[in-house]
């Protein structure tokens, strides 16, 4: 209900938690690539790996119009390819569905 009455708060508000969730993420991933550094193979890779999702969640709390839009965009993505997907199967059933009938 709030999102439909104020919509510029409710994306600014999504904005932010993404970026804190990235932050949170990036940090808790760099403390045990360092903690674990002695004993988890390509430890170099995950703390490489936390700093990135660090400085996405920092960017993501510094430019929120970029971080919704990214969002949409990756949305967009994923709702186009989960529909190339169904349909896809859709087919694969129609043909399984000829095979038996035969």
């Amino acid at each position: 209900m709030i999102a439909l009455a104020w919509p510029g708060i409710t994306l600014l508000t999504l904005a932010v938690v993404v970026g804190i969730g990235f932050v949170v993420a990036g940090a808790g991933q760099i403390a045990a690539a360092l903690a674990w550094r002695r004993r988890l193979p390509m430890w170099g890779l995950w703390l490489g790996l936390g700093v990135v999702t660090l400085l996405i969640g920092v960017v993501a709390l510094v430019w929120p119009d970029l971080t919704i839009l990214t969002l949409a965009i990756w949305l967009g993505i994923a709702l186009v390819l989960r529909g190339a997907g169904a349909l896809w199967f859709g087919l694969q059933l129609r043909r399984a569905h000829r095979a038996i009938e035969v």
